[in-house]
């Protein structure tokens, strides 16, 4: 809201000094701000003689300001004007800007005492002027805190005198300012002098004070050493009463700070000891304390975990990936990697950080992408759900960067990671300063703060405590171990929130998974080269590999052998999806390649696949490929077709089916991708999803014949847009795009009869089940069958 006495000294300023060389109009809207009080320091800088002048009060105005001393009724009426608006603009009455001393020295003095220096002054001394042309608050703001205020009072009135020390705000927030002058009176304390005193807590600063005894507050200390811990309280927002002696009430506070600082039971002592005082004024503490756990962007061998778990450590966060740049830093956990660390004892908690060092990183774009990588690569290592993924904020940046950028890229990870395919399977986490981890959090936009404690410039970390929400401090840089156990890690102190995990998804972790491709496939690219066995493609017998044997290769068609080991023998896979090179298969399995027979696909569905099945689809789709007039060919066979049709004849052969009246289509919409499949069910929800995958792997594998298999189903296990849309992608490619031609095409596999190969395998299957897909179904049974397939696909798509 406009006032009109800040309008008046707006206008006063401008007509009096707008011809003076530099000279910023300032907008004449009864606003004060940054702009009006550049516009007081540039008149200041005029009456001083200093041309041209410059909107910033720098080391000329402060020297020229001091040679001329305090203001009086002796200065001329611009200069008192100048004074009179500047109250004016901080909240003050300026007695109607008429360039009166004796009018204006009761503001002066309501202003120094404010400052909580002597309120009956008769001049404005250089530093109380200088705290006048600032934005700081003088008065209690709102949502300033009384014992706050009197901590910053205490501050100005004690060390205001001395050469370094410029008045911070009263008005009850603690900020910046404040920080570094509870640190300068900390330095005073302990001696140094006013050129020493520079407010940063460093080194030196430390050594001092954690050699002085007259630092440390217990039970009955009384004097400046006590204001200045209270004052440290008061400000991490631990209410105690400020005065100069320390009470057991006061004890009582402390060991609450030290608990939620994550002190150990040892360190619990509720005394103002030299690593209390770090933590209360450091964003590290005192960086040689213990801690628990450790983030580090190198491998973790058995040696180093060996002596990360012997110097102490039981948690070590690692990366998820490495940054998409050209030769980046190779920071990502690495295949076998957590297997070494789990059997060590350690626990692990998973960062993400592919940027962030530039403000510019954080969009809402770059959000949701950051989110879909974040994601795919947890689950591709087998990070269970329930997880929290700490994304990083490693960019210094002030609240209006948070409000403006930081909050609406966790926004968009936030939303991403809730959107149905994604379910909200993994908290998000930041990791960032303490002031960014505070606003992301209160925001609603992260479960977790991981601190950068080391970053101790930041301004997030200057004048901040931890968040309610932290669950590590970063405090040192360090070498644990020797020798091929040495590792450098940033120590982190662990507040018990976040334990990190123990375990990946038992079922077998998709890089697992991906190891093992790569190596069969390895494998068949070097039979392939060699030219034995059948001459088949590499990647050919890649899924020939993977099938088997339960989907068996079925060598009863090549020289005379009788192999009948597939289960499904009777409909020969030789046929379906070609005739398998036991050679290769047996030389593969000497090699000790092994198998991989179950892993957890990455939606929110996580089903638990069968490698063999959908290689048998996948490899059926490769054979015989889908025709581009979507009629109904044996690589359907191969897969949902030969399950679908298995699940219909099972409509006659259930009890709890066409025996009870039951038709085919409820039958089929209660049992077809079932979760909880029973003696009758043969199209549960795995073998859907297996068959659906099937398809897409073995057509994208089909027409992609020079890459390699093992990499197509590795950038369809991680690109969330391949397998989160995986049902939209077969409607668009198999069922024609629209739901008429979908039912169509599925109605089709009973009636068609143009393929004489499918026509065959039709007929063996009603064989192996004893019964007649056409005949014993009726046309009503079809139809009723197809729409229940249709129907439960569309749940899947559309839900």
């Amino acid at each position: 809201m406009a006032d009109q006495w800040v309008l008046a000294s707006q206008q006063w300023l401008n007509k009096t000094f707008g011809s003076v060389s530099g000279w910023t109009k300032v907008t004449e809207d009864g606003v004060t701000g940054q702009g009006t009080e550049n516009a007081l320091i540039e008149g200041l800088q005029h009456l001083l003689g200093i041309s041209p002048v410059v909107p910033s009060f720098g080391p000329t105005t402060w020297t020229d300001l001091q040679a001329h001393g305090n203001v009086t009724g002796s200065d001329n009426s611009t200069w008192i004007t100048l004074v009179q608006a500047a109250l004016y603009c901080k909240g003050y009455s300026g007695a109607s800007l008429d360039g009166i001393w004796s009018d204006t020295l009761p503001s002066v003095q309501k202003l120094s005492a404010d400052l909580g220096l002597s309120g009956t002054v008769t001049g404005l001394t250089p530093k109380t002027f200088r705290a006048l042309l600032s934005t700081d608050p003088a008065v209690k703001v709102t949502g300033g805190s009384d014992a706050v205020r009197q901590a910053q009072q205490y501050l100005n009135a004690t060390y205001g005198s001395h050469t370094g020390f410029y008045y911070n705000a009263t008005g009850g927030i603690f900020d910046r300012t404040t920080q570094q002058n509870l640190v300068r009176g900390i330095q005073y304390e302990l001696g140094q002098s006013d050129s020493a005193a520079d407010g940063a807590f460093g080194p030196g600063t430390g050594s001092q004070l954690k050699a002085s005894t007259a630092s440390v507050v217990r039970v009955g200390s009384t004097g400046k050493w006590v204001y200045l811990f209270k004052a440290a309280l008061l400000f991490n927002g631990y209410p105690v009463p400020f005065n100069g002696t320390f009470t057991s009430s006061d004890s009582a506070v402390v060991k609450q700070f030290q608990q939620f600082e994550g002190f150990t039971a040892a360190e619990q002592t509720g005394i103002g000891d030299y690593t209390t005082w770090a933590e209360l004024i450091v964003s590290t503490g005192d960086p040689t304390r213990p801690g628990t756990a450790a983030d580090m962007a190198t491998t973790i061998t058995a040696d180093r975990a060996a002596a990360l778990k012997a110097a102490g450590y039981t948690t070590v966060g690692r990366y998820l990936t490495n940054e998409q740049v050209t030769n980046p830093l190779d920071k990502n956990i690495k295949p076998g990697e957590l297997a070494t660390i789990f059997a060590a004892g350690l626990r692990l908690f998973p960062i993400f950080e592919e940027g962030g060092y530039a403000l510019s990183w954080f969009t809402a774009a770059q959000g949701t992408a950051d989110a879909e990588r974040a994601y795919a690569a947890a689950v591709s290592y087998g990070i269970p759900a329930g997880a929290t993924i700490y994304f990083a904020v490693d960019v210094d940046v002030i609240e209006a960067d948070v409000e403006a950028d930081i909050i609406p890229y966790f926004q968009a990870i936030a939303t991403r990671m809730s959107e149905r395919d994604y379910d909200n399977r993994y908290a998000v986490g930041i990791y960032g300063s303490r002031n960014t981890c505070a606003l992301v959090s209160a925001a609603g936009l992260a479960r977790a703060s991981f601190i950068a404690g080391l970053s101790t410039g930041f301004s997030g970390n200057l004048g901040y405590p931890l968040p309610q929400n932290w669950t590590y401090n970063q405090i040192q840089t360090l070498t644990v171990g020797s020798g091929s156990g040495a590792v450098q890690i940033d120590k982190d102190v662990a507040s018990g929130r976040d334990p990190g995990i123990s375990s990946v998804n038992p079922t077998g972790a998709l890089d697992q998974l991906f190891d093992w491709l790569d190596a069969v496939q390895a494998l068949a690219n070097q039979w392939a080269a060699s030219g034995k066995g059948l001459g088949y493609a590499a990647n050919q017998l890649f899924l020939q590999y993977l099938r088997y044997p339960t989907y068996g290769a079925n060598k009863s068609t090549v020289g005379g052998g009788t192999d009948t080991s597939g289960t499904l023998a009777p409909i020969e896979w030789d046929v379906v999806a070609g005739v398998g090179d036991l050679d290769f298969i047996t030389w593969a399995e000497a090699q000790g390649v092994g198998r991989i027979e179950h892993f957890v696909e990455p939606s929110k569905w996580a089903v638990e696949m069968g490698t063999e099945h959908l290689a048998a689809s996948a490899d059926a789709v490769r054979q015989h490929g889908i025709n581009s007039d979507l009629s109904i060919n044996l690589g359907d066979g191969g897969g949902w077709v030969g399950d679908f049709f298995t699940q219909a004849t099972e409509w006659k052969l259930d009890p709890s089916g066409s025996a009870i009246g039951k038709t085919a289509q409820n039958y089929l919409l209660e049992h077809i991708a079932t979760t909880t499949p029973g003696a009758y069910d043969t199209f549960p929800r795995e073998d859907f999803f297996e068959d659906i995958d099937g398809m897409l792997l073995g057509h994208a594998i089909q027409q992609a014949p020079n890459e390699k298999a093992a990499d197509i189903i590795r950038a369809y296990y991680t690109d969330p847009t391949s397998y989160n849309n995986r049902f939209a992608d077969a409607y668009n490619l198999r069922f024609g795009g629209n739901d008429s031609e979908f039912y169509n095409v599925v109605e089709s596999t009973f009636t068609q009869s143009s393929d004489g190969a499918f026509d065959a395998f039709r007929t063996g299957i009603s064989l192996l089940q004893h019964v007649h897909l056409v005949g014993d179904l009726s046309a009503t049974d079809q139809a009723g069958s197809a729409a229940a397939f249709v129907q439960v696909f569309n749940s899947y798509r559309n839900g």
